[in-house]
C-alpha cells in the first residue's frame, strides 16, 4: 500500500500544518556538516558542475591535513614509547588517534558506498509523505521536530567539545596572559603530535595550530555528517512503519475477500518497500557502525583512565566532555536500532488488533504470514557481528570497563 493511495485526515492532529514539511528540513545539519569539509556524500544533479569541482578540492585538502596530522599523532605515540617517556601524553594521543581512525571510516566508508546511498536516498524521497493531508496522518511535522531538536543538541555538544580542545591554549593565552597578565601560557598544540623540526619560538607554531584545528574540524564534522544521515534515514524507516501499522490497525475490512486481498496486497507491497531501506542503510552504514562501536570502547577505556590518574582539574573537565560526547553518540544510534526493532514489530500487534474477527478464513490465514514475518524486527546492523539496539550500549560499558580495569593494572604495576 503506497502512502499516496493514503487519503485519510487526522481531522484533531496536535501539531496542524500551515505547509507541507520537506525532506531537506531533515537534512539540514548534516548537508551544512558535510558542505563545511567539502563531502558531497550521494549525487545531487541540481548542483552545477563548477560547485562540485570545488566542493571536491575543498574535500581533498582537509582530509591531506587531517591525516597528516593523524600521522604526526600517531608518531607521536610510538616515539614515546620507543623511549619509554610521556606515558600519559601518549595514552592522551590514544584517544585522540581512536576518534580520528573512526571518523576516517565513517567519511572514506561514505565515499565508497556513494552510489549505493544515492540509490538510498532516492528511494527515501520517492517514498516521503508530499502531500500536506499525507503529511498529517504520518505525522512528519512531530517528527522533524523531534528529530531537529535530538540533532541539534547532539551537534551542538559535540562542536562545543571540539572546539574546547582546538582552543584551549588560544583562550588561555587571552584571557591568563594577554588580559589578566597573571602567568605566561606556554605556546602547545591542541593535540600532542610529533613535528620533524623546532616549531616552539617559531613562526610555523601557528601554521601548525591551525592544521590540528582544521583537522578536528573535519574529523568532527565527517563523523557527525555520516551519524546524522544515518538517524534521517532511521527516522523515515521508523515514520513508514508507525504510519503503516496505525492504517492497517485502523481498516474496517470487506464483506468481500476480494477487497480484503487488495488490501493486504498493498500492505505487503509497501512494507517490502521499507524492508529495502533498511538492506540499503545497513549495506552503507554497517562498516562505519562496527569500527564505531569498537572504537569507542577503547577511548572510553582510555578517558576513563586519564580520568583516574590524576589530571589538572581543566583537563579533568574537557575528558570528562569528551568521554560524555562519546556516550551521546552511541546512545543516539542505539536509542535510534531500538526503536527501530519496536516500531517494525508493531505491525504483527497492529494486524492482531484489527477487526479481523468476522472475516473470510483465507484473509486469515495471510494475516497469520504477515504476523509471522513481521516477528523477524527490521534491524541497524553493524555488518553482521552486531545487531545495534540498547543491549549493545550495555554490551559497549561492560566491555569499556574490562579494558579500563586492565590498564590500571598494567599502569600500578
Amino acid at each position: 500500500m503506497s502512502p499516496k493511495n493514503y487519503q485519510h485526515h487526522t481531522e484533531n492532529s496536535l501539531f496542524p500544518m500551515k505547509k507541507s514539511v520537506q525532506l531537506s528540513h531533515f537534512l539540514i545539519q548534516s548537508d551544512i556538516l558535510a558542505k563545511s569539509i567539502g563531502l558531497i556524500p550521494y549525487d545531487d544533479e541540481t548542483k552545477p558542475q563548477r560547485y562540485q569541482t570545488l566542493m571536491k578540492w575543498i574535500f581533498v585538502i582537509f582530509i591531506i591535513n587531517m591525516n597528516f596530522v593523524l600521522f604526526s599523532e600517531i608518531t607521536f605515540v610510538i616515539l614515546s614509547m620507543v623511549h619509554g617517556e610521556n606515558f600519559i601524553e601518549a595514552t592522551m594521543n590514544l584517544s585522540y588517534i581512536g576518534f580520528v581512525f573512526v571518523g576516517d571510516i565513517k567519511i572514506f566508508s561514505v565515499l565508497q558506498k556513494k552510489p549505493l546511498l544515492t540509490i538510498l536516498m532516492r528511494e527515501v524521497r520517492e517514498m516521503y509523505p508530499k502531500e500536506r493531508k499525507l503529511q498529517e496522518a504520518f505525522d512528519t511535522r512531530r517528527y522533524v521536530r523531534r528529530f531537529n531538536l535530538i540533532s541539534f543538541g547532539f551537534v551542538i555538544i559535540h562542536e562545543i567539545l571540539i572546539w574546547s580542545y582546538n582552543l584551549y591554549t588560544a583562550m588561555s593565552y587571552l584571557i591568563y596572559e594577554f588580559w589578566l597578565g597573571t602567568k605566561i601560557v606556554p605556546r602547545n598544540l591542541p593535540y600532542y603530535a610529533w613535528v620533524p623540526w623546532q616549531w616552539q619560538g617559531h613562526w610555523s607554531y601557528y601554521f601548525l595550530y591551525a592544521s590540528q584545528d582544521l583537522a578536528g574540524h573535519t574529523c568532527m564534522s565527517g563523523q557527525l555528517a555520516n551519524d546524522l544521515m544515518l538517524c534521517v534515514v532511521a527516522t523515515q524507516i521508523i515514520m513508514h512503519y508507525r504510519y503503516l501499522a496505525k492504517r492497517i490497525e485502523t481498516y474496517e475490512p470487506a464483506k468481500d475477500y476480494e477487497s480484503n486481498k487488495e488490501f493486504l496486497s498493498e500492505c505487503i507491497q509497501y512494507h517490502q518497500k521499507i524492508l529495502s531501506l533498511s538492506v540499503y542503510m545497513n549495506e552503507v552504514f554497517g562498516v562505519s557502525l562496527l569500527v564505531n562501536f569498537i572504537s569507542s570502547s577503547f577511548i572510553m577505556c582510555f578517558l576513563g583512565f586519564q580520568m583516574t590518574i590524576g589530571v589538572q582539574a581543566d583537563t579533568l573537565i574537557m575528558l570528562f566532555m569528551f568521554l560524555f560526547c562519546s556516550l551521546v553518540q552511541i546512545l543516539m544510534i542505539c536509542n535510534y536500532g531500538e526503536e527501530l526493532i519496536v516500531k517494525s514489530e508493531s505491525i504483527g500487534h497492529a494486524i492482531y488488533n484489527h477487526n479481523w474477527l468476522n472475516t473470510d478464513t483465507r484473509y486469515r490465514k495471510m494475516l497469520i504470514l504477515i504476523i509471522e514475518r513481521s516477528q523477524k524486527p527490521a534491524l541497524l546492523k553493524a555488518t553482521t557481528f552486531l545487531n545495534v539496539s540498547m543491549g549493545t550500549m550495555t554490551d559497549l560499558m561492560q566491555l569499556s570497563y574490562k579494558f579500563f580495569a586492565l590498564l590500571r593494572t598494567m599502569y600500578s604495576k
